[in-house]
């Protein structure tokens, strides 16, 4: 069972998997899914109740150099395909047979094209590490802003992401715009 809501411009979609849906209310049995989708631009609420129909249970994430590129997995677990939110970083060489044609959604970090299947792979050419950000392509008056509302606030400092589950030693290196999906 699906369903569809409209709030603004937005339209949201939800997959019922064992439970149902009366008027606003969702009553799950023991054991049934819920998932709530926000329709991105450009797409379609059947095909993604479709992939909706399969929860995600679990995650995996996968690296290793592949001589001077750095070869990066993700790995969605559910009884099927599902949706993958594809960062413009994984952009730069998805592996062949990705399809990423379900909308788009804007972020903070670029435009996130929605894939479908179970993994998303891609490969990025290494680079040395930087201690500082290249500003010489912004104006005096970003720079002005930006240095404002630096000295009103003060960040808390990082903290490295917790040991992955098979090394203790090994910290996960994701890129953070995966840790902001705009769907479950």
């Amino acid at each position: 069972m699906h369903g569809r809501a409209k709030a603004g411009e937005t339209t949201y979609g939800l997959v019922v998997n064992g439970g149902q849906v009366s008027g606003g209310t969702v009553k799950l049995d023991k054991g049934g899914t819920a998932t709530w989708f926000v329709v991105p631009q450009g797409g379609s609420v059947d095909k993604l109740a479709q992939l909706a129909a399969h929860p995600v249970t679990g995650s995996g994430l996968d690296y290793r150099l592949d001589g001077d590129h750095m070869q990066t997995t993700l790995t969605y677990e559910a009884d099927g395909d599902t949706r993958l939110p594809r960062c413009p970083i994984s952009s730069q060489s998805l592996a062949p047979g990705t399809t990423c044609d379900l909308g788009s959604y804007p972020s903070i970090y670029g435009t996130l094209q929605l894939c479908s299947g179970s993994e998303l792979s891609w490969s990025s050419p290494l680079s040395e590490p930087k201690a500082s950000l290249d500003l010489g392509t912004i104006s005096t008056e970003q720079r002005i802003r930006s240095s404002a509302r630096r000295s009103r606030r003060t960040l808390p400092p990082c903290r490295p992401f917790p040991p992955t589950p098979t090394s203790a030693a090994r910290r996960s290196t994701a890129p953070q715009c995966f840790t902001n999906w705009p769907f479950s």
